[in-house]
């Protein structure tokens, strides 16, 4: 329990700043801000013995697909809380029911 609590207190492949975060996780080095941001799209992905909660992150013409694999998904998932205060508090905990279904969610579009 002890370990499961301090990985959602790290920041892990995620760096923040005012204006957006930088994600460095094996090749991927990208850095995106806030205010680039157009939507954000969750869903499930079925890996046939488990479900994989991912993140399509809209910037512009681009998007970038992010999981809960990722070190420091917990602690982005609350900044993106933070940062769009639209964003359903509680879409992490409702997407992971039925099980294997992708549940797929828009739950953010900049207007």
């Amino acid at each position: 329990m002890i370990n499961h609590l301090k990985e959602n207190n790290e920041l892990g492949v995620f760096k923040y700043e005012d204006d957006g975060f930088t994600i460095e996780y094996e090749s991927l080095n990208k850095k995106i801000r806030w205010g680039d941001i157009t939507e954000l799209n969750v869903y499930k992905a079925d890996l046939l013995t488990i479900d994989r909660i991912e993140m399509e992150i809209v910037y512009g013409e681009k998007a970038l697909i992010i999981s809960e694999d990722f070190p420091g998904w917990y602690q982005f998932v609350l900044k993106t809380k933070s940062v769009f205060p639209s964003i359903p508090k509680d879409w992490d905990l409702n997407i992971i029911q039925p099980a294997f279904a992708t549940n797929w969610r828009n739950i953010y579009r900049k207007v």
